[in-house]
């Protein structure tokens, strides 16, 4: 299957930052967030740094989502090898997910380990 860029799925994807400082580079728009780890992680078909893949509510601000309800998600990323965290605003946040995370799971044959059911 041909990769795909995050811009062809709909949503662009900003810079990468620590994921410490996720609260202070959050935009105040609905939108997605990725977190990566420093090194590549092994899928049954390949690897990838992608450790969770989340999205807000459709009136929820990523500021708001990372302050709040996402926060664990954030700490269960960061113990799962998590260390980097960039965003993207999305106008449908939740269906740019779901997109997002088939693409991935259809690639790879397995969620990232932080969308992985524990």
């Amino acid at each position: 299957m041909p990769r795909q860029n995050m811009a062809t799925m709909g949503v662009r994807f900003g810079s990468w930052c620590a994921l410490e400082r996720a609260a202070a580079e959050a935009p105040e728009r609905p939108g997605l967030l990725q977190v990566r780890a420093e090194a590549l992680l092994s899928f049954p078909r390949g690897k990838s740094a992608m450790v969770l893949y989340t999205a807000t509510a459709t009136d929820e601000s990523l500021v708001a989502f990372v302050a709040g309800r996402g926060a664990p998600l954030l700490a269960r990323a960061a113990a799962l090898g998590g260390r980097l965290v960039r965003f993207a605003e999305a106008t449908l946040p939740e269906a740019e997910l779901e997109r997002l995370m088939q693409h991935f799971t259809e690639r790879f044959s397995a969620p990232p380990p932080g969308n992985a059911e524990e």
